[in-house]
């Protein structure tokens, strides 16, 4: 009987426990959701107001408070009328002419676009020239090669830094696409601040491994950039997208200091840190959508963006570590514990379907607070991307070399880097 007994308390302690494990996923879960849920709420607050403002006042126009309504391109707004949309391109993806072509269409023609392309690259040229051809508002710049310790992305907006006369220098992605609502929400931030940047939106095919690599970045994009800052300003940005006054950049040195950084988002953040800027992370979002031609590209892509947030944890203070590991860190390693015990001990198997169903609630919740639309995240892939996560975050923390723009790099302290071989043009 005393055996038995025992037997019994062993079995409850081993319940309570896995019970103490699947709340604890589902509490951080929840307070990440909650916090970054609060934080859409004040800056749409924040928002509906500069939107009403623009409706009163002699040169706007008004609007409706729905901030999803697209915003006329009429609508005479200072960031519309002076601004520069600068994108480093490289050929390679079959979707580039489609999401160039994209943002053109999308922005009013007041919007000066400025097309960086690589002398090496007939490709990249021909597809810039032709869409060129067919908009007045489109610049082409060419650019020679960088020296072989100076990133390629760095490099070029340098360039393009020194020639620039408008108000606003945006710099974005070639594989990325905004909307006039991108630009009207970063001039109202950035009333009291000096550089804005968005929420990036993956959007895939219907193939396996760019749906999973969508389903990473929608997972996580929330509920890493926006419940931060109820504790610390911006740890980074969105380098896909972001907006700086010219001026600003130029007078602190422009991109010159950070032309040996491999991460360029987290040498401009730091470089904002260093000049006491106000950096100011919106909820704009911003569609992203990169072919992924397989495994292979799905995890060189991981690898190399969990490389570079290593790089970026291991600068921060003790305390933020902490608080990047508590949010970010812990919760998938909670999961795989909650499926792991689940397996030896069947009986739990209800109390983890409900706590995926949860899991699934919540982060659809916050998608569609977030992105407005009605797409559900697939629970599947969803589930998988995450407990991958752990994962591709070991690899990118043990292997420092990565293929990068066609070149095979070693990562080194600092945030400098060696090309240990070329790639072919």
């Amino acid at each position: 009987m005393n055996l038995l007994a025992l037997m019994a308390g062993l079995d409850e302690d081993a319940t309570t426990a896995v019970s103490l494990v699947m709340c604890s996923y589902l509490g951080l879960l929840t307070a990440k959701s909650w916090l970054a849920l609060n934080i859409i709420r004040q800056q749409r607050q924040l928002l509906s107001k500069y939107e009403a403002e623009l409706g009163d006042s002699e040169h706007g126009q008004r609007r409706s408070s729905t901030l999803s309504t697209p915003v006329s391109a009429a609508v005479n707004v200072n960031i519309l009328t002076s601004v520069s949309v600068v994108q480093p391109i490289l050929s390679g993806d079959p979707l580039l002419r489609e999401k160039l072509w994209e943002n053109v269409e999308a922005l009013p023609k007041s919007v000066q676009f400025l097309w960086l392309v690589d002398e090496t690259d007939p490709e990249g040229q021909r597809i810039a020239e032709e869409l060129r051809a067919k908009h007045q508002n489109v610049r082409v710049m060419l650019c020679e090669e960088s020296p072989p310790t100076v990133n390629p992305k760095t490099f070029k907006l340098d360039k393009a830094l020194r020639d620039c006369s408008t108000t606003w220098f945006v710099v974005l992605d070639d594989d990325t696409v905004i909307t006039p609502q991108s630009l009207i929400h970063a001039e109202a931030h950035l009333r009291n601040g000096d550089l804005y940047t968005g929420l990036p939106r993956y959007q895939s095919d219907r193939r396996f491994w760019s749906r999973l690599l969508a389903h990473f970045v929608n997972n996580n994009a929330v509920l890493t950039y926006l419940p931060l800052l109820s504790f610390e300003p911006p740890v980074s940005i969105n380098g896909m997208f972001y907006v700086v006054r010219t001026s600003v950049m130029q007078q602190s040195g422009g991109f010159g200091p950070l032309l040996n950084e491999l991460c360029d988002d987290y040498a401009v953040r730091r470089h904002a840190t260093k000049h006491d800027w106000r950096v100011i992370q919106g909820i704009t979002p911003q569609t992203v959508q990169t072919s992924i031609e397989g495994y292979r590209h799905y995890f060189a892509m991981m690898h190399r963006w969990m490389l570079f947030a290593s790089i970026l944890i291991r600068d921060q203070s003790i305390s933020v570590q902490l608080l990047l590991t508590f949010l970010l860190g812990i919760p998938p390693v909670l999961l795989w514990c909650s499926i792991l015990l689940t397996c030896l001990m069947p009986e739990m198997t209800i109390q983890l379907f409900g706590l995926l169903v949860a899991r699934y609630l919540l982060l659809n919740l916050v998608h569609l607070t977030a992105f407005r639309e009605s797409r559900a995240l697939s629970p599947v892939l969803s589930l998988t991307a995450e407990l991958l996560q752990p994962l591709h975050a070991l690899h990118g923390f043990l292997v420092r070399t990565i293929r990068w723009r066609r070149h095979t790099i070693r990562v080194c302290e600092g945030n400098r880097f060696e090309i240990l071989k070329q790639g072919e043009k």
